[in-house]
């Protein structure tokens, strides 16, 4: 008896320690900047390249429990790293509609109906300067398009994510 009652505070004890569940969703979408246009000379009478990059927009949210007091504190995409801009989500489930054929919208639930906290995490300003020496890290990074790291109970965590999933293409948004 004694035994039992020891491993049950053991267990209590290691559930009041550990990390909480932390569920991340994340989606990239292009989106079309429509018309390119072509041959724009310049002042100085030279031809302009009009060749840009495609925007991405990406939509990243976590998900965890109420009662947990986690700070988000860097995202990194693709190896790029950015400060959050973290915003609370007031209801779920979070719907993306993709209107690209008029009369057929597309939905997709970006985040399922939930009790939990959510919180939408945006990528902020790119910051060129980071670079972490821990080898599991490293590990860490070669595998993940995206890694979130936080802060719980003063303890920084780090969540990798394998592959963003790619949302349909929008026209212009």
């Amino acid at each position: 008896m004694k035994k039992l009652i020891f491993l049950f505070f053991i267990l209590i004890s290691f559930s009041a320690i550990s990390q909480p569940a932390v569920k991340i969703f994340a989606y990239s979408q292009a989106v079309s900047p429509g018309i390119v246009p072509k041959g724009v000379i310049g002042e100085n009478g030279k031809t302009i390249s009009t060749k840009k990059e495609i925007p991405v927009n990406y939509y990243i949210f976590a998900s965890y429990s109420k009662s947990a007091k986690i700070n988000i504190e860097e995202i990194w995409i693709k190896g790029k790293f950015f400060n959050p801009i973290v915003k609370n989500v007031d209801s779920t489930p979070i719907l993306s509609i993709n209107e690209n054929i008029p009369g057929n919208p597309v939905k997709e639930v970006l985040v399922p109906a939930t009790i939990q906290k959510v919180i939408s995490l945006n990528p902020g300003h790119l910051i060129k300067d980071i670079f972490i020496q821990s080898p599991s890290f490293k590990n860490l990074a070669k595998h993940s398009e995206l890694i979130i790291s936080y802060v719980y109970k003063r303890k920084k965590y780090f969540i990798g994510i394998k592959k963003i999933k790619v949302l349909e293409p929008v026209a212009g948004v």
